[in-house]
């Protein structure tokens, strides 16, 4: 049986003790919280250690965000309390990884690729698409993940970390997750979204007509964006989206600077002896009540599967 993790990105959730024993009585073994891809959601350090300080019985999990040049080193501020405190750390790209290999190498026992860093071409929602005409073989190797080949895992052994891999969607990876489970990886599913993009700008602050560093009370909300234009190469324009076309194009949901698909597919078939833990992403859920009720969907499917 795999252990549930929640992935929490508003802080005044857990400062309240009904949710956290909530949490811990529908089976929640972990608690992270951070951000994939914005350091302006990372809580200030005071808060940071009171967070912390709230989860004994909770494994305790820190998802430090895609860096840029421009807020690297605020960021990093953060890494010695974070490698103190976290019992895994989560890294969405790789100058972070190398940083904290660096610098607190000896202080870190298990590190997670992030849902930025991990990839495969199967997270383009018009995958199929664009793939039709290519060969079965060509096929497979485009709907692998990433990390999964033999330049990674040289570049992997460089660190003194345990690492454990996030997969968005399990059924077109499953491939991947077996090849990575076999070379010792732990594998970590995430059931409610496929990550499509994370930009530099920030679509919410946009949306909202927010400064930048005004926007975090309203970029916890989910906002939905319908495509009803697309790029013409040929007029260099923007053409409407046909009716019968559309209806065809999923919405995509925006949180801050990220955007994501909800993952349509039901649970059946999803768990399999690949997946070490499930993370569960609280902003896809209206309470830890649905939250229970996916556990156990997602528990039944594994023993009937």
């Amino acid at each position: 049986m795999p252990s549930f993790e929640l992935r929490v990105f508003d802080y005044d959730r857990l400062l309240e003790d009904a949710f956290l024993r909530q949490a811990e009585k529908i089976g929640i073994d972990w608690v992270n919280f951070g951000s994939e891809s914005c350091y302006l959601q990372l809580p200030p350090r005071p808060l940071m250690e009171e967070i912390f300080s709230r989860l004994d019985g909770f494994k305790k999990k820190f998802s430090i965000p895609i860096l840029y040049e421009s807020h690297f080193d605020k960021v990093t501020e953060l890494f010695g309390p974070v490698c103190e405190l976290a019992d895994t750390i989560s890294v969405n790209d790789f100058g972070a990884l190398t940083y904290l290999e660096t610098h607190f190498k000896n202080q870190i026992s298990s590190v997670s690729i992030g849902n930025i860093l991990f990839f495969s071409y199967a997270e383009c929602p018009w995958h199929d698409h664009i793939i039709r005409d290519e060969s079965e073989r060509v096929q497979g190797n485009l709907l692998t993940g990433n990390f999964d080949n033999e330049w990674m895992d040289d570049f992997m052994a460089r660190y003194p970390f345990r690492f454990e891999m996030e997969m968005p969607f399990l059924k077109k990876l499953r491939g991947s997750a077996s090849s990575l489970k076999e070379k010792g990886y732990a594998i970590s599913f995430l059931p409610d979204i496929v990550p499509v993009s994370f930009a530099r700008a920030c679509h919410s602050s946009r949306y909202w007509g927010l400064p930048v560093d005004k926007c975090l009370r309203n970029c916890r909300q989910m906002v939905t964006l319908s495509p009803t234009h697309r790029w013409d190469f040929f007029e260099a324009d923007v053409t409407e989206i046909r009716p019968v076309i559309k209806g065809q194009m999923p919405d995509y949901l925006v949180w801050g600077n990220s955007i994501f698909l909800k993952n349509r597919e039901d649970d059946a078939g999803l768990m399999d002896e690949h997946i070490d833990k499930v993370i569960l992403d609280m902003r896809f859920y209206k309470d830890l009540n649905q939250v229970a009720e996916r556990i156990e969907r997602l528990s039944d499917s594994q023993v009937t599967a």
